[in-house]
């Protein structure tokens, strides 16, 4: 996770987190806190291979959005890129479709939205 963290983009908007239980790393958000955007930027979520289908994911997608709505943030955005190649990029999009994500209309980068409650 800390290589991934690493190696993850850096840009001065871009904050990363790290999700720790019983004192081990389980993943990582990375999120970009643009002013200028309507919409809170989820830039990347990960969990080792070996750790998921535990809930870590769905509950760092819920703490990003969280963080997006503490800010005032009425929808987040992301693109869904599978970082590893057993789990399929349909299966990824299909994850996030059931997180309340919609393909954006008219995306040049298949980016999905979610309105925020």
């Amino acid at each position: 996770i800390r290589n991934r963290d690493a190696t993850s983009s850096r840009c001065g908007y871009t904050r990363h987190f790290l999700a720790t239980e019983f004192g081990s790393e389980v993943g990582l958000v990375s999120i970009d806190i643009l002013p200028e955007k309507e919409q809170f930027v989820i830039y990347e979520l990960f969990v080792p291979t070996a750790l998921r289908r535990r809930g870590i994911g769905t509950r760092l997608l819920a703490a990003a959005e969280m963080i997006a709505r503490d800010l005032g943030y009425k929808s987040t955005l992301l693109v869904p890129k599978t970082l590893d190649k057993a789990f399929a990029q349909q299966a990824l999009e299909e994850w996030y479709a059931g997180k309340g994500y919609m393909p954006l209309e008219n995306s040049v980068n298949n980016a999905f939205v979610k309105q925020l409650a």
